[in-house]
C-alpha cells in the first residue's frame, strides 16, 4: 500500500455512516453532535466517533486532552491553505467527509500503537512527493501547505484539528461537554467482544 495519504480510508467500510469533519476556521450553519446520544446506545457496545476541534492543537496537546481509556485511532491534520478555506467557506456543502481529509494513522492494522506516528507521516509526504506518479502532486501540495514553504516539515508544523477515537460507550461519555469539541459523528458501532 503506497497510499499512506489515504490511510484514513481504511475507515470506509461499505454500508456504514460516513464520519464528518468540520474545519475550525469555517463557520458552519449546522454542526452534527452525536456525543449526547451515547446514552441511547447500549453499554455493551464499542463505538468509533469523529471529533472536530474548536481550533488547532499540537499532537501532544491532543494526547493530553483525551481521557486515558479512549483509543486515539487517527489524527486529522490541518493541511488547508487560505485559498482552500475561502473556497470552502463559500461553497454550500463544505463539510468534509472521511474520504476528503488527510491525517495520521496512530494504530497499525493489528491495533498496536504506532510509536512515532507524526514522524512516519512526515517521512511519507517527503518521500512520496518526489516519486513520479498519480499522487505526487497531492503530496507536493501537502508538503507546501505543511512546511509553509520551508525546506522541511517539522513536528511543530503539524497541527491537529480533529481525531477519530474509539472506546466503549461509558468511556466515550467522558468526552461529553468538553469545550474543545465542536462537532462529533459516529462511525462504526459494534458489540464488545
Amino acid at each position: 500500500s503506497g497510499h499512506a495519504l489515504n490511510e484514513n480510508q481504511t475507515y470506509n467500510k461499505i454500508g456504514r455512516k460516513m464520519m464528518k469533519f468540520y474545519i475550525p476556521s469555517i463557520k458552519y450553519k449546522y454542526y452534527t453532535n452525536d456525543l449526547p446520544t451515547l446514552s441511547k446506545i447500549g453499554e455493551d457496545k464499542n463505538a468509533e466517533i469523529s471529533l472536530s476541534f474548536d481550533k488547532a492543537y499540537s499532537i501532544d496537546e491532543v494526547k493530553n486532552m483525551m481521557p486515558k481509556n479512549i483509543t486515539l485511532n487517527w489524527f486529522w491534520v490541518d493541511s488547508y491553505d487560505k485559498k482552500q478555506i475561502n473556497d470552502m467557506s463559500t461553497s454550500v456543502n463544505m463539510v468534509e467527509n472521511e474520504e476528503d481529509v488527510y491525517g495520521i494513522k496512530s494504530l497499525q492494522d493489528n491495533g498496536d500503537k504506532i510509536k512515532n506516528p507524526e514522524g512516519s507521516f512526515i517521512q511519507t509526504i517527503c518521500t512520496a512527493k518526489s516519486i513520479k506518479g498519480t499522487d505526487s502532486q497531492t503530496y507536493q501540495t501537502l508538503f507546501n501547505n505543511l512546511s509553509k514553504d520551508k525546506k522541511t516539515i517539522k513536528k511543530a508544523d503539524i497541527k491537529i484539528i480533529g481525531v477519530v477515537v474509539s472506546g466503549d460507550v461509558n468511556s466515550l461519555k467522558q468526552l461529553q461537554g468538553k469545550s474543545f469539541i465542536k462537532a462529533s459523528t459516529f462511525g462504526a458501532i459494534v458489540d464488545k467482544y
